[in-house]
């Protein structure tokens, strides 16, 4: 069955022996608790060395030790490979439920995408774009693994366009002649998840037609570029793949780069319009700076950079029992984060010192705030329904402006596909 014109390819996906414990095994995105390590403290206690997912990533709360990771990621990967810790299905789609503590049910599809439809950045036309703007000196800890790498496992979430529930829907409805692959508790109040193999030929004719349907309906927004889906959650991961991809291919022969695997990236596919799946803002805290000192340094930036005609802005900021509002006034460009993204591009580098990080809820930036020491700035939650509108209209959305859920209700890293045609020996 064709799925190529969709950007999609049916994935072959590896997943562990049955003897494997999965909820040791499954982890949570590693772009999660950047500034609470504690979290990925309690969840080594729980893996030790038990075959599991958290041996393949690099936590981003650790980032500063990424060099010295590498080794250690590439070395499970290889040895979960050789030892048949992990095995190949054959090739189809997933279909997964996800259960949290917000919601009994989130429905995603498994795929993998062609990179070569994937398309980030300024004047972004591909068929699967980019939602959020870039942060290349994200990419190169990134790069170092996947460049190296047997394996992907992703943590990547996309999002179809789909009111009418035609694709999800459609599987759901399928589920009890799908057979069950696994269906667990994930650690650390993740909930749980569950899996099922997607190979019958109705089931995909079923995918197919739902697809067709969405192009057709992406088509009549934007006949010339139809964006078909959109990332959710991922983009720097994505990033990295096409990046890796990029490099690759331009040392293979035609021939070679037919079909080869670091040609697709695995995600999970996601409706825009599940019930189960939120738009949360994602706040800053600001660390190493006098509260006071920054928020009159923004205030005297914001009345330099009135715009008229502009969007009336303003955010609620917070440092130990302190709440307030700070009043923006009319900014050039509608949403908040982007205004504050230009202002501490400009007002940073002045306070010696200075950081930045990008928070899940109101209770972990009280917590960070709560000495006096940080400022939170607390961001108004996006409209999800207007996403496809917006990046059309505007091109990609400021960096971290939405979060799906809560932290944890991100993806787990869960499946694994190969991304060489090598096979892994150890070093």
């Amino acid at each position: 069955m064709v799925f190529e014109k969709y950007g999609l390819k049916l994935p072959r996906i590896l997943l562990p022996r049955e003897d494997v414990d999965m909820t040791r095994w499954a982890v949570l995105s590693c772009d999660q608790y950047t500034s609470q390590p504690s979290y990925w403290e309690k969840a080594a206690a729980i893996v030790g060395s038990a075959p599991s997912t958290l041996h393949m990533i690099q936590p981003e709360v650790y980032l500063d030790q990424a060099g010295e990771r590498v080794e250690y990621v590439l070395e499970h990967m290889r040895r979960y490979l050789l030892e048949g810790i992990l095995q190949e299905l054959e090739e189809g789609f997933l279909y997964v439920e996800r259960r949290t503590l917000a919601h009994p049910c989130r429905r995603g599809l498994m795929a993998a995408i062609d990179l070569e439809q994937y398309t980030y950045g300024e004047n972004s036309h591909g068929l699967i774009r980019a939602t959020e703007g870039v942060v290349m000196a994200r990419i190169p800890p990134r790069l170092a693994i996947r460049s190296n790498a047997p394996l992907e496992l992703p943590h990547v979430m996309l999002l179809v366009n789909d009111p009418q529930d035609l694709l999800l829907g459609r599987l759901a409805q399928r589920k009890n002649t799908l057979p069950k692959l696994y269906d667990f508790p994930l650690m650390l109040g993740g909930g749980s998840v569950a899996g099922y193999q997607v190979t019958d030929p109705a089931a995909l004719a079923g995918v197919e037609q739902a697809l067709a349907q969405l192009l057709e309906q992406a088509a009549l927004q934007d006949a010339e570029h139809p964006m078909l889906i959109a990332v959710g959650d991922g983009n720097h991961s994505l990033v990295t793949a096409k990046s890796h991809w990029d490099a690759l291919k331009a040392t293979l022969s035609e021939a070679e780069k037919v079909g080869h695997p670091a040609r697709y990236a695995l995600c999970e596919l996601v409706n825009l319009f599940d019930p189960g799946l939120d738009f949360e803002p994602i706040h800053r805290v600001v660390f190493g700076i006098d509260p006071e000192g920054l928020l009159d340094a923004i205030r005297e930036w914001a009345a330099a950079h009135q715009a008229s005609p502009g969007y009336t802005q303003s955010v609620v900021y917070q440092y130990g029992s302190v709440k307030g509002s700070l009043e923006l006034g009319s900014m050039p460009t509608p949403l908040q984060e982007a205004s504050l993204q230009d202002c501490f591009g400009e007002l940073l580098p002045s306070f010696p010192g200075a950081s930045i990080d990008y928070i899940h809820g109101d209770d972990a930036v009280a917590e960070l705030v709560s000495k006096g020491d940080a400022l939170g700035l607390l961001m108004p939650a996006f409209d999800k329904s207007s996403l496809f509108t917006y990046v059309a209209a505007h091109g990609a959305l400021p960096r971290k402006t939405f979060s799906m859920g809560h932290a944890d209700e991100k993806r787990f890293y869960l499946e694994c596909r190969k991304i060489t045609r090598e096979v892994p020996s150890f070093s």
